[in-house]
């Protein structure tokens, strides 16, 4: 946040004061950067004890957004109470968990559900991946090759071997040039 944004000008006894907030004030949006730092620093304040945890949330955190998955049904527990005492002592209350073992889940949880901008079903175990269709009508040129690529939203990871295909599209049309 840049502090000559949230100066206010404040009338005290009628002198003029310059105030500046230190902290981001309710209702202005903070930067993912700012989470993700605050985030940390709670993360670093745990004591020993949660280590594991602590590791697996640093690992696991996209932004706002928690992906993990456990080796049975009581480490997934163990994880979800330690990982919710975690962050409430940083004051990151966990609204909604979701999962696809219903009994770890928050009271009316969709199905199927978005995560990370794609929609996944719980019960069958999928996530559906669009990947929009190239446009018919513009010319295929390297700029447009490359926004094409550029849509598709995929902060996992998972069509990357499908996306190396057009990647390959577009280094053809390199080399011809």
């Amino acid at each position: 946040m840049d502090f000559r944004e949230k100066t206010v000008l404040y009338n005290v006894n009628g002198m003029e004061k310059h105030l500046c907030f230190t902290r981001v004030p309710f209702g202005a949006e903070a930067s993912p950067f700012v989470l993700g730092a605050t985030l940390q620093q709670n993360l670093g304040n745990q004591p020993p004890e949660y280590q594991d945890t602590v590791d697996a949330l640093k690992k696991n955190t996209y932004v706002d957004n928690l992906m993990y998955g456990g080796e049975d049904l009581s480490s997934l527990v163990k994880f979800k109470d330690e990982s919710s005492r975690i962050l409430e002592s940083g004051k990151f209350p966990v609204h909604k968990w979701e999962s696809n073992v219903e009994s770890l889940e928050s009271n009316d949880m969709p199905n199927p559900t978005k995560f990370l901008g794609h929609m996944w079903d719980k019960r069958e175990e999928t996530l559906e991946i669009t990947v929009p269709d190239y446009p018919e009508d513009e010319p295929v040129t390297k700029r447009s090759i490359l926004s094409h690529l550029g849509c598709i939203y995929d902060p996992l990871g998972i069509i990357s071997p499908t996306l190396a295909e057009g990647k390959q599209i577009y280094r053809n049309v390199q080399s011809v040039q």
